[in-house]
């Protein structure tokens, strides 16, 4: 429908260069990006705790005019926030993974985000359980519960 999106993708580092992503932010945005969306490989490894290192890599990146940033390698569902009218997903846990070994790496959770302009309007979140044959399905309202609790969201949709 006209809009622009721009995906900026970076993996893992202990010093995850700030400064390369603000470069990459000005330089989508003067290619004319509507919304810039920033995934980062980052944070510790199975724990629920957001490192400082993720908080300033995803704070950054909203402050130089990232619209939503995703983040991925902890292998456990991490908190969202909402920071300045934007939302971080620090890590939405395993998808399709064979770390069957611990009931949080088998957790994860989907988002389906619905735009309108350039605004995000609607979250919806899926949670998921990969099961004993390493096949992710989606989790019913009750089982739900917990990845939508490690999240800090009370439902299923979020209106904005």
């Amino acid at each position: 429908n006209g809009l622009q999106f721009a995906f900026l993708c970076y993996s893992y580092d202990l010093n995850l260069d700030t400064n390369k992503l603000i470069a990459d932010i000005q330089e989508v945005q003067g290619l004319g990006a509507d919304v810039i969306i920033v995934s980062m490989h980052n944070g510790t490894e199975y724990t629920e705790t957001i490192s400082s290192s993720q908080s300033n890599f995803a704070h950054t990146a909203i402050d130089y005019g990232a619209d939503l940033v995703i983040g991925h390698h902890p292998h456990v569902v991490q908190r969202m926030e909402e920071y300045k009218g934007k939302y971080i997903f620090y890590s939405l846990g395993n998808l399709v993974f064979d770390q069957d070994w611990s009931w949080q790496t088998q957790l994860g959770a989907a988002i389906k985000i619905t735009w309108e302009n350039d605004q995000a309007k609607k979250i919806e979140f899926k949670p998921i359980k990969i099961d004993d044959d390493f096949q992710p399905r989606f989790m019913d309202s009750e089982e739900g519960k917990e990845v939508l609790d490690r999240l800090q969201v009370s439902n299923y949709e979020l209106l904005l």
